[in-house]
């Protein structure tokens, strides 16, 4: 029965207290909500105020988490969350405000080489910042490259550059640049009245280079055996084989440039072998007698091509020029040849008139 006078004179007086106010220290609590080195509450449940300094919840100082208030140096000042280990911050979250111009930094910060920042949504890591050589990866953990996007599933892997105005002037553009020069490469489309080169640029897409150094070239290159398609609506228009072959109107040229189609230009320069040996010493005109012959068989010049041979295989420009050529200089030099009769005759007949009239 000695425990009850206890009970009464401490439980009890506890009770009527609890829902008031209570200090002891720095300390006041009152319906679930505590404030430390402050008198009242505001705003939570738990109110802890300082003008600067460290609070600790951890495993005496080593493992847990620190929230640090920091006045700075000059205008800066800074709030800052560790998650320590070991007595040391292993990641770090802080705002850096700078009063002068109003302004505040939010800083992500890991310790170590590699201490790699992850970014996990739905518990599924979908970017990753390597901590030794700041490569970022989106859809890797293991980035290779400065940016590095992949993609582990069907479908394509894709960067979207959009401008969202529907104004008159509008672009949107992935530039390449190094720093002596500023940019080398632009890719981008534009929906701007004007034109380039004669082209209008309304809804076009551009592929160039940027001057402005003796060297400046744009390449357009594709890695391995795999050829490079142009396709508009959806046809392919050319193609550049990868053995350098270019072909237009179809996909496999087998020579450096073939033309499915007609081909319609001011003058063409063929660099080929001439015919210019028939006017040789030694070269041998086929007697006249011989030729007849020979048309009357096989219903062609000596030296051309049948038809069959050229519907099946085409003729080259250079090689018939030159064949058109050697036939026209033989021409000619049978024509040399019966004017030299030709004058024989004439001067026969002349002589048989003045022999006749003595």
């Amino acid at each position: 029965m000695k425990p009850l006078p206890w009970i009464i004179g401490f439980v009890i007086p506890w009770c009527l207290t609890w829902g008031q106010w209570t200090t002891t220290g720095n300390v006041v609590h009152s319906n679930n909500e505590i404030g430390i080195n402050t008198s009242t509450v505001t705003g939570g449940y738990f109110d802890l105020h300082t003008t600067y300094g460290s609070f600790y919840f951890t495993n005496y100082s080593t493992t847990g988490l620190r929230i640090n208030l920091d006045s700075g140096t000059g205008n800066d000042s800074r709030s800052i969350i560790d998650f320590r280990h070991g007595g040391a911050a292993w990641a770090t979250i802080y705002t850096a405000y700078n009063t002068s111009n109003n302004s505040s930094d939010l800083i992500l910060r890991s310790f170590g080489s590699e201490a790699d920042i992850y970014f996990m949504p739905d518990s599924v890591t979908r970017m990753a910042i390597d901590a030794g050589t700041g490569n970022v990866g989106i859809g890797t953990t293991s980035p290779g490259q400065e940016l590095d996007l992949r993609r582990d599933q069907d479908g394509e892997t894709t960067i979207r550059v959009t401008n969202n105005s529907s104004g008159p002037s509008v672009a949107s553009a992935l530039s390449l640049a190094t720093l002596d020069t500023g940019f080398n490469l632009n890719l981008y489309t534009e929906n701007t009245p004007g034109n380039l080169s004669g082209y209008p640029l309304s809804k076009t897409v551009l592929l160039r280079s940027w001057a402005g150094r003796p060297a400046d070239r744009m390449v357009l290159g594709n890695g391995g055996s795999a050829p490079i398609h142009f396709i508009t609506g959806d046809i392919g228009r050319m193609t550049i084989a990868a053995n350098g072959n270019v072909g237009i109107g179809l996909d496999t040229p087998q020579n450096k440039l073939e033309v499915d189609g007609v081909v319609r230009a001011k003058e063409i320069i063929v660099e080929s072998n001439w015919a210019d040996f028939v006017f040789e010493e030694n070269y041998e005109l086929m007697p006249l007698e011989e030729v007849e012959d020979f048309i009357l068989t096989e219903k062609r010049l000596p030296g051309v091509r049948s038809a069959t041979e050229i519907q099946a295989e085409g003729a080259s420009v250079g090689e018939t020029q030159a064949m058109l050529l050697q036939k026209v200089e033989e021409l000619t030099l049978y024509v040399v040849e019966l004017n030299k009769k030709n004058e024989a005759l004439v001067g026969r007949i002349n002589e048989l008139e003045a022999s006749r009239e003595n």
